[in-house]
């Protein structure tokens, strides 16, 4: 565990980090390091006016249990929009994405003592996903949670992604290097 004070600190663990291949784990703007060590430059992207846009389709997953998250999850609901709560009784949802311009897929169990029911309930919500994506046309996947995002993204057999646009540390906006047009944003459970 590096211990930097200043960008230049950053800077120079990142270079050590990258250059031992020793997989590491930090902050955003300590992966905004690695990529400048990379050579990869930041860049904003072209966001296109919405009068000629068609709607755009929105499948939102939340696997996380922080408070946080389940009252956006109240709020959205009481605001109206549809949110499929996956049971793990193994009881069907309805169809999340299939009438709705943007549809949040949540997991709908109180939090379990059982220490296997977290990853069977994200294998479920990360089949969910896969489902409506394979059977319905998605433009965008929110997903909060970081355990949930590597969940779905491994699901999806997506590896490798390109930064589209970073909206606050930890939140980014990326899109699989794979030439599929999904963007996909992800956020941590904690952040509100």
């Amino acid at each position: 565990i590096g211990d930097a004070r200043t960008d230049e600190d950053l800077r120079a663990w990142a270079a050590r980090a990258f250059d031992s291949g020793i997989p590491v784990a930090g902050s955003a703007p300590f992966l905004s390091a690695i990529l400048a060590h990379r050579g990869c430059e930041e860049r904003t992207p072209d966001v296109p006016s919405p009068g000629g846009v068609r709607s755009l389709r929105t499948l939102i997953c939340s696997g996380s249990a922080s408070p946080v998250s389940r009252d956006r999850i109240r709020q959205a609901e009481a605001a109206g929009m549809p949110v499929c709560r996956l049971l793990e009784s193994g009881d069907r949802v309805p169809d999340p994405a299939a009438h709705f311009a943007t549809t949040l897929l949540c997991i709908g169990v109180p939090v379990s003592e059982d220490p296997g029911a977290p990853e069977r309930l994200l294998e479920a919500l990360a089949g969910l996903v896969a489902q409506c994506l394979s059977t319905h046309r998605v433009d965008r996947l929110l997903l909060e949670g970081g355990t949930t995002a590597a969940c779905v993204l491994r699901r999806l057999g997506m590896k490798r992604f390109r930064v589209i646009r970073e909206w606050a540390p930890g939140v980014v906006t990326l899109r699989a290097v794979n030439g599929q047009s999904l963007e996909i944003t992800i956020k941590p459970g904690s952040y509100p």
